[in-house]
């Protein structure tokens, strides 16, 4: 698969740094997480953007993909496959909330970035199975480790406190 895309190693917009300090990653977080909470418009805007997304129906879509795989996927995510019946997808243990996982990864719109842990367990059927996608949130990362060619190398958390030190 070709890449797309890739990031720039600086925070440019529009071949201009921002020349606001307080809107500069990481101080930038603490900005946007309190417009969130104090700003009624902003939250008014965020809903306006979100909700719809969030109330679509979300499918798999097979895209050529072999059957198994495209089944396998659908299972982890909870989500029905394109084409098929419409129904509820039923909860098992230790599979990925799409609906959860979407309004997390949908932070990333006031804040720029949401990344997220995959965590894959085996199963009983001898496959590797998608059992959480343990979201890292922004307020969290304080540092982004970007390679020469763009590609994301790692992020750099610091703990939330009361978390500090912990087994």
């Amino acid at each position: 698969m070709a890449e797309i895309g890739h990031a720039s190693p600086r925070s440019v917009v529009g071949g201009v740094m921002e020349d606001n300090w307080e809107l500069r990653f990481p101080q930038s977080t603490r900005v946007y997480a309190k417009m969130l909470r104090q700003d009624a418009q902003v939250q008014s805007i965020m809903r306006a953007v979100t909700l719809p997304i969030r109330r679509s129906t979300w499918r798999v879509d097979p895209n050529g993909a072999p059957a198994e795989i495209v089944e396998h996927v659908a299972a982890d995510l909870r989500l029905p496959v394109l084409g098929q019946e419409k129904g509820a997808v039923p909860r098992r243990r230790g599979r990925v909330s799409w609906d959860a996982h979407l309004q997390k990864a949908l932070l990333a719109l006031p804040y720029g970035h949401m990344f997220f842990e995959q965590v894959y367990q085996p199963g009983d059927d001898g496959l590797e199975h998608l059992v959480k996608l343990a979201p890292r949130l922004p307020g969290t990362v304080s540092k982004i480790n970007v390679a020469r060619d763009g590609g994301l190398e790692s992020i750099e958390q610091v703990a939330l406190e009361g978390q500090r030190d912990r087994p």
